[in-house]
Formats: C-alpha cells, structure tokens, sequence
C-alpha cells in the first residue's frame, strides 16, 4: 500500500493545486480556453457542477445520531467545507481499499432501553456492593414487591429478605442478574443447629443464592468455640457450593477477642463471608470491627493454607449514607448490608452544595 501511495500521492497534489473545477481540469481545459467558449453540454456541466457544488458548500454536518452507514460511495458534493480536495480524495481512496480488502459490517449506534436505569452521580458504582434489604417483622408482599423492583432498577447485587419471601423473590426476578439472600437463625442465632440446617436447604430449594445465618451469640459468648464452628460447618454443608454462607457475629454484642475467635471459626468451616451486625442487636458496623476482621480471615485463611480473600467481610447495620458505605469498604468490607441502599448511591437526590462536598472529599 505505501509503494501504491508513492505513485499516488503526485497524482492528488496536482488535483488540489487545479484553480479551475475538476471536471474542466479532466475534459476540456487543455483546449477551451473559458468557460462561455465550451460547447453548450459542456456549459451544462459546468452549471450543474456549479449548483452541486453551493448545495454541498452550505450542508450542515450534524446529523450524526444514526451512526449507520448507509452507503459506501462518497462523491465530491459531500466533502466537508474544511478539506482540502487532496484531502478529500487520499481519504476516499484509503476508505476504498479497507472496504475492498475487509468488507464490515454498518456500524451501528449504541442504544440504551428506556427501562434501564442511567446514573446521574458519582456513588452510582456502590450500587454493585449492596444487599438491598428488607427484614423487619412487619414488611408486606408490596414492601418485598418494591424491593425487588429498585433491586432491578439500580442494579443492586442481591435482594436480602426473610425465608417466607424467597419464592416470590424468585418469582420476581427471574431473568435479571440480582441474586436472592436468606437470612437463617435469624435474627437471635440461638436456633439448634438442626434447625438452621433445615431452613438453609429449603431456602436454597426455594431460589435463595446466598444465606446469611446467624452464629450462636451465646455459645460464643460461653467460650463454647467448637459448638460454633460445628453449628457455622453443617449449614455450609448442607448448600451446594456455589451458595455463599455469610456468619453474621453481632459484633456490637462481642469484645475484639470475641471477633478475632468468631471469624477463626466461620473460616475454618468454610464459611464465604463474615457479617458484623444483624441490624437488630442494638448496634451496627463500625470501621474498627471491619478493620480486624478483615485482618482476621485473611490471617487465617493463610495459616489453613489458602489464600487471602477467601474469606470476604460484609458490613451491615446502621449504614445510611454513601460516606459510611465507603469507609466500610476502605476498611475492608466487600459487601455492604443496607435498607437504604437508594439514599446511599444517590439515586434520585438533587445535588445539593453538600451532596458535591461529600463527593469531592471522596
């Protein structure tokens, strides 16, 4: 192709250095000497040429919203007012010979569905963090309803609810990308084991992806470690292993060296996750409870002989604003447990002077 621009590149110089039109320049300018001298057909190319040529002079290129191209011959009255003819020619013989040599397909514009949700605000990405959760004793099938319904629409990882409502979630939403959380032994974790083994097999035979159960606060509390790891291990057994076992600890109920045990023993029963807080245990997530057990499960996971990050860190409890969302996750936190998931990404919020604070400090 260079050698083939080599010969060509004179030819097209010459072209745009022609003061008088390019059909002249080809047919008749060696031997009429004006334009009123030609022959009458000759004079009405010139005329022709002349209309074409102010038509295409005064066209606006802005129609640019179809990205489609529709034709694959260009001629000179679609030259944009700022090339050059030489320009113009190099860049339609180029276009040419890639359409010769590699013939594609129109290219066609990106389009969005009018049902999918746009994000207009820079905390949108938290959306992909969130368990968007509905737990309290009173929550109606219209309140698992609409929370299914924002889980689609801003794109949250799962929906978290309690066993009674997994079916309907199922049901909901099939065929979109959230996934279903239960919650098992919750929200005491004083069940018997065999009890919450059974309800994290029907929850996962009722469409549950992920169970967040709750570890037995007072067995930890007693020092009773083995009990705790044996009652986190058979509920992690009795799910397949591509459901998520999440061991809620109550953490605002435990000293740190409660946690430290506590996180030793979901991660020696194979648990996924590590949980701090249920939401009803009289407190929530603190960045210093994330810290350590995120410093925890890694320690341990290496000292078992895996890796670190087999075991990730969800926070939950008391989160209600992006700012809270995002320290949980500098300290470590993979998953973010929240109600209010809507107000933490920002969705629907007017931008108020402390809103764009907030965002740029982050």
């Amino acid at each position: 192709m260079s050698r083939f621009f080599r010969r060509v590149k004179p030819f097209i110089r010459g072209i745009g250095n022609i003061g008088t039109p390019l059909c002249v320049s080809f047919g008749v300018a060696s031997t009429v000497p004006t334009n009123n001298d030609a022959p009458s057909y000759v004079q009405d190319v010139f005329k022709k040429f002349g209309q074409t040529y102010e038509a295409g002079k005064n066209r606006k290129y802005i129609d640019i919203e179809e990205h489609i191209v529709e034709s694959e011959q260009e001629s000179i009255d679609d030259m944009p007012n700022e090339m050059s003819i030489e320009e113009f020619v190099e860049e339609h013989i180029v276009k040419s010979i890639e359409q010769d040599s590699d013939p594609k397909e129109p290219i066609k514009s990106t389009q969005i569905k009018e049902s999918e949700y746009i994000p207009s605000n820079p905390t949108q990405y938290l959306s992909r963090f969130i368990d968007h959760t509905v737990l309290k004793p009173k929550s109606t099938e219209s309140d698992i309803r609409k929370m299914c319904d924002e889980a689609i629409k801003y794109d949250f990882f799962s929906v978290c609810c309690n066993p009674c409502w997994v079916s309907l979630c199922k049901q909901l939403l099939k065929g979109t990308n959230v996934k279903i959380c239960c919650v098992v032994g919750f929200p005491l974790g004083s069940n018997t084991t065999n009890i919450k083994v059974l309800e994290a097999a029907q929850a996962v035979k009722d469409g549950a992806d992920e169970i967040d159960m709750v570890m037995n606060i007072g067995q930890a509390k007693s020092r009773n470690w083995n009990y705790v790891r044996d009652d986190i291990e058979l509920v992690v057994n009795i799910v397949p292993e591509d459901v998520a076992i999440k061991v809620i600890l109550e953490t605002c109920l435990l000293s740190d060296d409660e946690i430290i045990e506590a996180c030793k023993c979901a991660t020696q029963a194979g648990a996924k996750f590590v949980k701090t807080s249920t939401g009803f245990g009289g407190g929530g997530a603190t960045v210093e409870a994330v810290t350590l057990m995120r410093k925890t499960v890694d320690e341990e996971s290496v000292k078992i002989g895996n890796e670190i990050g087999t075991v990730l860190v969800k926070a939950s409890g008391g989160i209600r604003d992006s700012q809270k969302a995002k320290d949980m996750l500098r300290a470590g936190a993979d998953r973010i447990g929240a109600s209010s998931g809507i107000k933490i990404i920002g969705a629907g919020v007017q931008d108020t002077s402390t809103a764009k604070k907030k965002q740029e400090q982050y």
